[in-house]
This record gives C-alpha cells, sequence and structure tokens, in this order.
C-alpha cells in the first residue's frame, strides 16, 4: 500500500518527509490544522481542529480515507482496493525511519578570511582550489536553535556541500568531533573530476582532496568504510578510469577500507593500487610536517 499515493490522492501538493502541514482537506481553514508523521511503517495524520475525530479513526490512511467519504473502514478499505491499492503497508527501510527522528544541523557560514587561508596555504592549497570545490568559513553550528559548535580565532572551521550533503570541519577541536555532517548522499570531490583523464585517486578527506587536486591529482573519497555505497552507487561513471590509486589510513579502518574499495573496482575487472605512506600519514599530514611535495608523489608512484 502507497500511502503517500493515497495522501496525495485527496491533498493536493502532498509530500510526506519528516512532516508534512496543510489546512484541513474538507475544511476551509485559514492556518494548517492537519498533519501527518510517520510512525514506523504507518503514515499517520491528526486534525488538529478536531483531534477527537482523527482519535475516532486511527489516524491511518484507511482512517483517513473513511473520515474524508462519510464510511467505516470496511467501506474505506474496499474503496483504497478499488483505486488499485493493496492493504499491507509497504516495509519502510531502516535509513528511511531513522531520517525521520533525526534533526537537522543548522550550519551558519561565512567568506574564507585571512586566517582560513594562511591555514590551507601551509598543506600547499590554494584560493582558486578552495573556491573550485566551495570551502567556506563554519562560523557555527545550531541544532533545535541551539548553537553548539562555534568557530573561534583559535579554534578555525571550515563548511562545504557536496551534493545534498553538508560538512562542517573543526580541524583544532580537542573535546568535540572534528567533522559534523548532513545527508552524505554523494562522493566528495565528484562534481570537480575530470573525465577526459585516466588516472583517479580516492582518499579519505577533502583535505586531502583539496591537497591531492593541488598537486595535478585527479581526487575523490566516500569519506570512509561506512560510505562505500557511493562508490557502487557511481561505478558506472568511474569504470572508465585506468589509472586506480587508493589511499585510506595505516590502521584496521584504513585496511579495511582499501580492500571494500578493491573489491568494488574488480567486480568491473579494473585493478586498484593501494598508497601506503612509511609513516602512516595522509597526503595533508605529508605536507604539514614536512613541506616535501615530493614525498606524496613517489608513494603515489610506488603504490602497488
Amino acid at each position: 500500500m502507497d500511502q503517500v499515493a493515497i495522501y496525495a490522492k485527496y491533498i493536493q501538493g502532498f509530500v510526506a518527509g519528516k512532516k508534512f502541514r496543510s489546512p484541513f482537506p474538507w475544511r476551509s481553514d485559514k492556518d494548517p490544522s492537519f498533519s501527518t508523521k510517520w510512525f514506523g511503517d504507518y503514515l499517520c495524520w491528526k486534525d488538529f481542529g478536531d483531534e477527537a475525530r482523527s482519535d475516532a479513526n486511527k489516524k491511518d490512511v484507511i482512517g483517513f480515507v473513511a473520515c474524508y467519504h462519510g464510511e467505516n473502514r470496511d467501506e474505506a478499505e474496499e474503496r483504497i482496493r478499488s483505486d488499485g491499492f493493496d492493504l499491507i503497508p509497504t516495509t519502510r527501510s531502516f535509513k528511511d525511519r531513522i531520517s525521520d527522528i533525526r534533526l537537522p544541523f543548522y550550519f551558519k557560514y561565512s567568506v574564507l578570511r585571512d586566517e582560513h587561508l594562511r591555514y590551507f596555504k601551509m598543506i600547499g592549497v590554494s584560493e582558486d582550489i578552495l573556491v573550485k570545490y566551495g570551502i567556506f568559513a563554519l562560523d557555527s553550528i545550531s541544532k533545535k536553535g541551539r548553537e553548539f559548535m562555534k568557530s573561534t580565532s583559535t579554534n578555525l572551521a571550515f563548511y562545504w556541500k557536496f551534493g545534498g550533503a553538508e560538512k562542517g570541519y573543526f580541524p583544532f577541536e580537542q573535546k568535540k568531533k572534528k567533522f559534523w555532517h548532513e545527508n552524505v548522499d554523494e562522493l566528495e570531490g565528484f562534481e570537480q573530476l575530470d573525465f577526459k583523464r585516466k588516472d583517479l585517486i580516492i582518499t579519505k578527506s577533502m583535505k586531502d582532496i583539496l591537497v591531492l587536486k593541488s598537486l595535478g591529482y585527479n581526487p575523490i573519497s566516500s569519506s570512509g568504510e561506512s560510505s562505500l555505497h557511493l562508490i557502487v552507487d557511481r561505478l558506472d561513471d568511474l569504470a572508465g578510469f585506468e589509472d586506480i590509486v587508493v589511499w585510506g589510513d595505516p590502521d584496521s579502518q584504513g585496511e579495511k577500507y582499501a580492500e571494500g574499495i578493491k573489491e568494488i573496482f574488480e567486480s568491473v575487472g579494473k585493478t586498484v593500487r593501494r598508497a601506503k605512506s612509511t609513516n602512516g600519514k595522509d597526503p595533508s599530514d605529508i605536507l604539514a610536517n614536512t613541506q616535501n611535495s615530493k614525498i606524496i608523489h613517489l608513494i603515489i608512484r610506488k603504490s602497488a
């Protein structure tokens, strides 16, 4: 049973996100008095102008149709069947259920200032590259109207958006998380990839993407082993690359990340080489510590 489609049959412009509000369908209300909200697999409704009526009709889509037509539930079920719907609710994914209850972050951002540009200059990233990837200064992060992360002169932060996702990064944060994100649904750096080239480097962070791009490479990131499905989603687009290198962390999670990417590309007949630094550092750390980009070039050339 497509509950969204049934509601949409009666309510113009109906969409089912975290919550839907509108004037009640059969009253000329000035203010929104009708609401729907997911409870498990059931998209339930409420009449704020007559709560007793919505409660009496069990608040589900069958009760909504019954109330709309002045019928009992058996008659409403028959009407739903005659409209081509079955009566078994479509099972919703775990991801969809979580999205209903997870409250969004609000990222407040602004143009990069001198102190932000100096930070990236230390790892060889120019302002042009930052503009190309849409990097901004992150001022603060809020949730439910409450600010809980704030950038300062000693705790700089950065913001970027890719696909439908937003990310915030506090590189100097010591007590809380350094990364904050919403709705990651795309590979970082995918929009900036040069598909005319044959080489591709897959890393694990936007900072490494910026460094590798500055050194002339063609990089993307899937944001970690938990997001490898993003590689699968874009495999048709990425299968045209011939020289593929993965540069993950040197720990066990990094091993899983690299092996996962290798398996994905091997499924379409592609070979993936793995870059391993001798000191266990990623590209941005190497440049920050040594200021020697030749080390990065050497590690990539020797990857196997």
